[in-house]
């Protein structure tokens, strides 16, 4: 590997003419490219080989001639965005640069008879195609939201999260609280939903500024209850898809519930009030009848 920086001597013509050379033994086999922080060469490469100890060997010539450029910024300047370009031309051709502290990249040189297309990406960041090569920088935002029953945290509620600008997100929390990274700065509306509790705030609306990390807790209260069972044969076979019927007996108990059997017989009907008398039972026109013979 040998690798030499040469200078130009300007000709008559007004072209500068760059020449090399260098010391080798013979029969050595050679490949040759010329590299320019702004020119392009054809061809990109040449392979010679040095075939004696007399006589020079001569390489045939380079023509060089400038590139173009694809430059722009992000605004507000940001430092270590990846900028991708690509061609539809030449569908092999991705060149990548770093954002310097400015904000600014300059790719190149290039080719000026083909058409080129740049991308933008960092973590944490929406960008957005501006004007000419340049992008618009958003910094996200992060929203963290906690549901708790007195001391405890509350598995199994249904968080609903929404946005005036097409946010949407329903997600059940499991163990802990729900974590939104990536969100848009903007106005995004809140709601807890599970059966048998009551929240407070029932329904929440903020707003978000752009590079913000929110959190949102929410109290959960249980005002109903749930019962359990198992529905079996009589020699003892779990049913499954079996429909059990809670109805309150009392007259201020207005209760009618049902829940459905699982695989293994089991059942939960949910929402039962509290101090109301309640009968369970087996709709029959909902109990699988196994098959004949």
């Amino acid at each position: 590997w040998y690798q030499r920086r040469v200078r130009g001597e300007v000709e008559e013509e007004g072209f500068s003419v760059y020449t090399y050379k260098m010391w080798s033994p013979a029969k050595q086999n050679y490949v040759i490219k010329p590299v320019s922080d702004n020119l392009l060469f054809t061809p990109a490469t040449r392979t010679t080989t040095v075939t004696g100890d007399s006589c020079p060997t001569i390489v045939p010539e380079f023509n060089g001639h400038p590139g173009t450029f694809v430059t722009g910024k992000t605004t507000p300047p940001v430092h270590g965005v990846l900028v991708t370009l690509t061609s539809p031309d030449r569908p092999e051709l991705k060149l990548t640069q770093i954002t310097n502290q400015q904000g600014e990249y300059s790719i190149g040189p290039l080719h000026n008879n083909l058409h080129y297309q740049v991308s933008a990406e960092k973590a944490g960041y929406d960008l957005v195609r501006g004007e000419n090569h340049d992008f618009v920088a958003t910094k996200l935002s992060k929203l963290t939201i906690s549901v708790r029953d007195g001391d405890n945290v509350l598995s199994g509620v249904l968080v609903s999260v929404s946005s005036t600008k097409g946010y949407r997100n329903n997600v059940q929390l499991e163990n802990g609280p729900l974590v939104l990274t990536g969100l848009i700065p903007g106005d995004y509306y809140i709601r807890p939903i599970m059966k048998e509790y009551q929240f407070t705030p029932g329904s929440k609306m903020l707003t978000i500024s752009e590079g913000l990390e929110v959190e949102v807790e929410v109290e959960a209260r249980r005002v109903a209850f749930s019962c359990y069972g198992k529905v079996t044969t009589l020699n003892g076979t779990p049913q499954s898809g079996a429909v059990v019927e809670a109805v309150g007996t009392g007259e201020d108990c207005t209760v009618l519930e049902e829940g459905t059997t699982g695989p293994d017989g089991v059942y939960r009907i949910r929402g039962l009030s509290p101090n109301c008398a309640i009968t369970v039972s087996v709709r029959s026109d909902k109990i699988r009848k196994p098959p004949a013979g």
